[in-house]
């Protein structure tokens, strides 16, 4: 003998809808998990509402460095330099590519936890990073030809100019 249900079978109401789609306009960020817990319907209910009904999706936060535009452009025509530089350089010279990084303590965005539900990618909140938050500097060297320097981490502080580029490159 079959249950007969006192409830109806589904949760996805008008008014549900309307519930999540007004909670998701106040806090995008907020979790599929915790909207289904407020509607007191099951997570799967809860994402069928946001991707058939208010055709959500999901998005990882963007991080992005800030950049004031004369700093864009100044690297724009940095590039275009380098290129010509090596475009029309002899191919008998020795070459070595330099990178510097600079490792950063600043707030962790995780792209699988952190998520945003939105229409479109455009609508998606972009994290900004501090100006100046504890860094270590590394340096790495390549050559050419294909020999690599172990990297080099400079002292907290130091400054680093062509003299202690040298000093780098010489130990």
């Amino acid at each position: 003998m079959r249950k007969v249900r006192s409830s109806p079978r589904s949760r996805r109401t008008k008014n549900v809808i309307k519930r999540a789609q007004n909670m998701i306009f106040k806090d995008p960020g907020v979790s599929l998990t915790q909207l289904a817990a407020k509607l007191n319907v099951s997570l799967t209910t809860m994402r069928r509402i946001a991707a058939e009904d208010l055709r959500y999706k999901s998005y990882t936060l963007k991080i992005r460095q800030m950049l004031s535009q004369d700093a864009r452009d100044k690297r724009v025509n940095r590039c275009r330099l380098q290129v010509s530089n090596i475009k029309h350089k002899t191919s008998d010279f020795l070459r070595f590519f330099s990178d510097e990084k600079i490792f950063t303590v600043d707030a962790k965005i995780s792209s699988r936890n952190d998520r945003w539900l939105a229409r479109d990618p455009k609508d998606v909140h972009v994290v900004s990073r501090t100006k100046f938050p504890a860094s270590n500097h590394v340096l790495g060297v390549v050559s050419s030809e294909g020999d690599v320097m172990p990297p080099h981490f400079f002292e907290k502080g130091e400054i680093v100019n062509k003299n202690v580029y040298l000093r780098v490159l010489k130990k």
